[in-house]
Parts: C-alpha cells; sequence; structure tokens
C-alpha cells in the first residue's frame, strides 16, 4: 500500500476495503483517500466521498485501464500543472471534488488545448483561475464549438468572457446548438436588435441557449399570457421571466394584486413597465404591496405607473429610507414623503435627506446606517 507521510488510520482501513475490488494493481494498490488528503487537504470525509466517485469510474472503465498508468504519477503531474497557472490547494480540490476524474486525464490531449483556448480569449491570470475553479465541467467539455458560437453572436473576447463568467449558470454544450437558431429567430421574426439581445444574453445567458422549440414557445407565451407586444422594450424582460415561470404561477402572483384592489388594467400596466415584478414570491409581493398601499398610502394605478419601486430592496432601501423620512416628517423638515426619495440613490439620499439634517438631528445617519445593517419591519401591522 501506497504511503504518503502522515498515519491516517481510520482512512487506511476505510480506503483499503473500498479499492480492494477496483485493484489499480493488486501488488500496489491506491490509498487514494490518504493521497487526497496529504496532497490537497482534502478532509477525511471529503477524501472518502471523492474517492468513491473515482473508484465507481474505475468499475465501468474495467481494470485494465485502470491497471495501465500509474496513478501517483500522473495526479501529481496533473496537480503540478494547475499550480503553474495559478490555481491554490482550494481551487484544486474543488476542482477534483466536483469530478475526480480529472486526475486521471492526459495533459497534453486535454488540459493543454482547454487552457490554449481559454489563453487566446484573453483569460489569464485569477480570470482564468475563476472560470475553471466555477466550473470544472469546462475540462471534459468541447469549448470550441461554444466559443464560437459566443463569438459569433456576442463579437468581442470580451463579451465571450464575460458569458464563459457566468458559465454555472447555462449548458455551454446548448450554446453551440441553439443559441445562433434562437438569435436569428429573435432578429427575423421578432426585429429585435442585435445590440438589445447583446445586453441580454450578458446579464441572463442561460434563457437564450435553450432548445429552439422551447424558445419559441416562451416568445409566443410572452405575447399571450403577458400581453407584451414584441416590439416594446420589456419583451425580452418577459422572455426572461418566462423563462423560469409557468402560466399557473403568473396567474397566481397576478391574484395577489388583485386582493389589493388592482384592476386588469393596473396589472397589464405594471407588466408592461417591469414584467419581473411577477418574478417576485406571492410573500414578497405582499409585504410590498403592504408597505406602498397601506403605509404610504399609494393607490394602485400611481404604483402600476412607477413599477420599479416594487423592484427596491424593503430591507436594504424602502424601510431604512421611510423611518428616516418617517422623522424627517414628524419634526416638520420636510412636508410629505416623496416617492422620488426612494429611486434615487444611495449617495443623492444620503446628500438630500441626512447630511442637511446633520445639525438639527445629529443621529440621523447613525439611524439610517443602523436600519439599513438591521432592519425594523414597517408594514401595517407594526404602524
Amino acid at each position: 500500500m501506497l504511503k504518503f507521510g502522515r498515519k491516517f488510520n481510520i482512512i487506511e482501513s476505510l480506503s483499503h476495503q473500498q479499492f480492494s475490488s477496483t485493484s489499480i494493481s493488486q501488488k500496489h494498490p491506491i490509498n487514494l483517500p490518504n493521497y487526497l488528503v496529504e496532497s490537497l487537504g482534502f478532509s477525511t470525509q471529503q477524501s472518502l466521498s471523492t474517492s468513491a466517485k473515482l473508484s465507481n469510474f474505475w468499475r465501468i472503465q474495467g481494470p485494465r485501464k485502470v491497471s495501465d498508468f500509474n496513478f501517483v504519477f500522473k495526479a501529481n503531474s496533473i496537480i503540478d500543472f494547475f499550480k503553474l497557472h495559478g490555481f491554490n490547494d482550494s481551487h484544486i480540490r474543488k476542482i477534483v471534488s466536483f469530478d475526480p476524474r480529472i486526475l486521471t486525464v492526459k495533459i497534453d490531449k486535454t488540459l493543454k488545448p482547454k487552457f490554449k483556448i481559454l489563453h487566446e480569449l484573453g483569460f489569464s491570470g485569477s480570470d482564468l483561475v475563476q472560470v475553471i475553479s466555477s466550473n470544472p465541467g469546462f475540462i471534459h467539455r468541447h469549448l470550441d464549438p461554444a466559443v464560437c458560437a459566443l463569438k459569433v453572436v456576442l463579437g468581442t473576447n470580451e463579451n465571450v468572457i464575460r458569458v464563459l463568467k457566468q458559465s454555472s449558470r447555462f449548458q455551454l454544450s446548448w450554446a453551440s446548438k441553439y443559441l445562433i437558431s434562437n438569435v436569428t429567430l429573435l432578429e427575423n421574426e421578432y426585429c429585435i436588435h442585435r445590440d438589445v439581445i447583446h445586453r441580454h444574453i450578458l446579464r441572463n445567458p442561460r434563457v437564450f441557449v435553450v432548445k429552439t422549440d422551447i424558445f419559441q414557445d416562451i416568445l409566443i407565451r410572452v405575447e399571450k399570457t403577458l400581453d407584451l407586444p414584441r416590439d416594446i422594450p420589456s419583451f425580452l424582460h418577459g422572455v426572461e421571466l418566462l423563462f423560469s415561470l409557468n402560466d399557473d404561477k403568473v396567474e397566481s402572483r397576478c391574484r395577489v394584486f388583485k386582493s389589493f384592489g388592482w384592476s386588469d388594467f393596473d396589472v397589464r400596466t405594471m407588466v408592461r413597465q417591469m414584467p419581473n415584478c411577477l418574478g417576485l414570491t406571492e410573500a414578497m409581493i405582499t409585504k410590498k404591496l403592504d408597505f406602498f398601499m397601506n403605509v404610504l398610502g399609494y393607490k394602485s394605478g400611481f404604483l402600476a405607473a412607477r413599477a420599479r419601486l416594487l423592484s427596491y430592496s424593503l430591507e436594504k432601501r424602502l424601510f431604512p429610507r421611510h423611518r428616516v423620512l418617517t422623522v424627517l416628517l414628524e419634526t416638520g423638515l420636510v412636508d410629505e414623503i416623496f416617492y422620488s426619495a426612494f429611486r434615487i440613490t444611495d449617495a443623492l439620499f444620503l446628500q438630500k435627506f441626512v447630511l442637511p439634517f446633520k445639525d438639527v438631528k445629529p443621529d440621523l445617519l447613525a439611524l439610517y446606517s443602523d436600519t439599513k445593517a438591521c432592519p425594523a419591519d414597517v408594514s401595517s401591522k407594526s404602524v
């Protein structure tokens, strides 16, 4: 049995049972859990679960394939290769945990070509480490077709890199199959400009790499279910919404708005401005409508026409600002709570509603900061 410097009696006994049937070499069975602990700092539990994955792979491959290589020599070479490119033990642990087969690949045939493609795209240093460690599946995928499709659609290496950094959010293999056809569909049949499509792909790429028949069905539903014409700016926002939401859930969320007295026209007005408002959970919709309508007294038509208000965080923006504005209102420093106070940037809010009153209300800044850190509930039940 191979030893790697330290004693791990529990691991040794378990791994011997686990790997005796896989038999890399009957004369020198590999103590893989020990190796993972010694070489990459795996915990005992991590090393055993990762070893089990590789053991299953070896069983599928058969004993002859497993015995044809010196595992430790190859694994050390692969670890050294990653470290040469800036990966530390933590990064490599993440990659190996995800897919321990990485320790058995051929550097010249698998790793070097993948790294070459990424280098040619402009990946280096921390960018390269981030892309590979965030989605180790890159190692076993054919990057060329996907990268070519992304470059055809997005035009620049910079845009391709931005999408690849989000690789865990979409199937790279689907990009090579469906991205170009889906974008062509949007351009030719829906007359949506390529620049607009670019912005949405860069923000949420997985929506645009689904099978084209599924994508076309989503486009139809946007017009039918959401009543969004294809020629308005929010159309692709509707596509992103219905990518993850079925019609029943859309209707259920609409019912929440109507329970607060919203008409069909109000809901339609809101959706045309901000379809993503229907992406909120029913509980969150209820909390926000309670705040705006019951606490602030906004009418449904007023709120529907200013739907962006519903996209703001209750805890990080709305509650803290409301608390400051309430203090100013109670002390006569402002006449009313303007809805625009919720829309401006944080810096501008401080400039307009906090700093000018620091002499009169010196604790206002602390109140604002504390409420953002530990937001208090501001609802009709707490008022």
